[in-house]
């Protein structure tokens, strides 16, 4: 499954969303608690992902339709 990953001005927060899936389809709370969104990038799910657990992404979107990443959580710890 592909999924379009966005970067929120606050820095420390990644928005995961089914390829394709435009922002209308998210609550107006989740867009405010966000703040502006930047387009990473495009990626495939896959089960040996490092920083990311694709499960739980695609569960994430099928409860909710999108899913919330703390980019430490992503990307590893800040030295």
């Amino acid at each position: 499954m592909k999924a379009d990953v966005y970067r929120s001005s606050r820095h420390d927060i990644l928005l995961f969303l089914p390829e394709g899936q435009p922002f209308s389809a998210l609550p107006r709370d989740v867009l405010d608690e966000l703040h502006s969104l930047q387009f990473y990038k495009r990626m495939e799910l896959e089960p040996n992902m490092e920083g990311a657990n694709p499960a739980t992404i695609e569960a994430d979107f099928d409860i909710h339709g999108y899913s919330v990443y703390r980019t430490d959580d992503f990307f590893g710890k800040s030295k």
